[in-house]
């Protein structure tokens, strides 16, 4: 299961680690025993450009190398880069966590606003939309 909210700020980031506190993460792999401080974060950096002409999803290019920044009040935010094709995963606290994505020069970014809820030993998928650049390409 995932959740998604809406937050005022964004940031980018890609984590594999990071910022944790040193609590061992174990997944008994019985439903009800997770004993976990953390949980997964994966999704895939697409290129949707005001010239993109297919909607957000199925056919848009993938943003290889693409940072993702990841920060939350009370941890140091962090830098994580997609892959060749444009996935990320990281394990993070549990927690809200702001996410924000640019491309490999950083001039064209994604939407502010975008966060994902961290639960125990949970997978949330969010994939990201590099949506607006800066040198008006």
């Amino acid at each position: 299961m995932h959740v998604f909210r809406q937050l005022g700020w964004v940031g980018v980031l890609l984590w594999g680690g990071l910022g944790c506190d040193g609590g061992e993460v174990e997944d008994t792999g019985e439903a009800g025993e997770c004993t976990s401080n953390s949980g997964t974060l994966t999704g895939v950096v697409y290129e949707d450009y005001p010239w993109t002409t297919q909607d957000s999803g199925e056919g848009l290019p993938q943003a290889g190398a693409a940072r993702v920044r990841i920060s939350r009040e009370d941890v140091e935010p962090f830098v994580a880069v997609a892959d060749a094709d444009g996935r990320y995963t990281v394990e993070l606290q549990v927690g809200i966590w702001e996410l924000f994505a640019t491309d490999t020069g950083g001039g064209c970014v994604s939407d502010d606003g975008l966060s994902a809820d961290i639960l125990p030993c949970d997978t949330v998928e969010l994939d990201i939309y590099l949506k607006d650049c800066l040198d008006g390409r």
